[in-house]
């Protein structure tokens, strides 16, 4: 088994937690030998005041090129609840992005501060909202596959079979301009939606199209609920 990307860079892992803990002062980094954690209280800052804060964990372990951070709120404010706090039941994972959307917008990824103060910072303002008992105030995707088939379908401004069919390309890497356009137009991809597909060819992971496929399959065999979100 290959050494963990933070023993090989040690250096890269310093940067990062002093970055880290520059934007949240008081997280603790905590290395457990399989990930690195950042535990502690998140502060939600305007204008040099704290408004709120949330006690999280934050595990940075990238195992391939699709893994995002892995984010719970370990104090129990939050319930565990797909709809309205995006939740995940069974172990407290909140859903701060929808795969494919953060990789089509962020194609080198973010750094650790700066998924913490983008998506994470946004995604717990929103919390706060919801704990209020106002409506998220943010863009809201479905949940697991369906947001992935939700994300598909604006790309492309198509059904759920176009949006398979585009999973199906990119999951196979097969992404050439006189191929049909999965957009089901007839036209092929360089006359039609030429753009929105060699970008996503470009930017998603060809391992999570496969990962959503896999879901799809398996809710359609009975296997698992739409609910259940994407998994290595």
């Amino acid at each position: 088994m290959s050494e963990p990307w933070y023993r090989m860079r040690p250096a890269l892992l310093e940067v990062d937690r002093q970055q880290v803990l520059q934007a949240q002062p008081k997280l603790e980094m905590i290395d457990t030998g399989d990930a690195v954690l950042f535990r502690g209280p998140f502060l939600l800052e305007e204008g040099g005041k704290v408004h709120e804060q949330f006690d999280v964990e934050v595990a940075v372990s990238p195992r391939s090129q699709v893994d995002i951070p892995v984010v719970r709120e370990v104090a129990g404010r939050i319930p565990r609840q797909l709809d309205p706090h995006h939740v995940i039941k069974d172990d407290g994972t909140l859903c701060v992005v929808l795969p494919e959307a953060y990789w089509y917008h962020y194609p080198e990824g973010l750094r650790l501060d700066a998924f913490m103060m983008g998506p994470l910072r946004s995604h717990l303002a929103g919390q706060t909202f919801v704990l209020q008992g106002l409506p998220w105030p943010q863009k809201e995707w479905p949940h697991a596959a369906d947001g992935s088939l939700a994300f598909y379908r604006e790309i492309l401004g198509a059904d759920d079979r176009a949006a398979v069919r585009l999973m199906l390309m990119l999951a196979k890497g097969s992404i050439k301009g006189h191929r049909e356009c999965p957009c089901g137009s007839g036209a092929i991809v360089r006359n039609c939606h030429r753009d929105a597909v060699w970008k996503a060819s470009e930017r998603i992971p060809r391992e999570l199209a496969q990962r959503t496929l896999y879901q799809l399959w398996k809710r359609r065999q009975g296997q698992m609920t739409p609910q259940e979100p994407i998994r290595a």
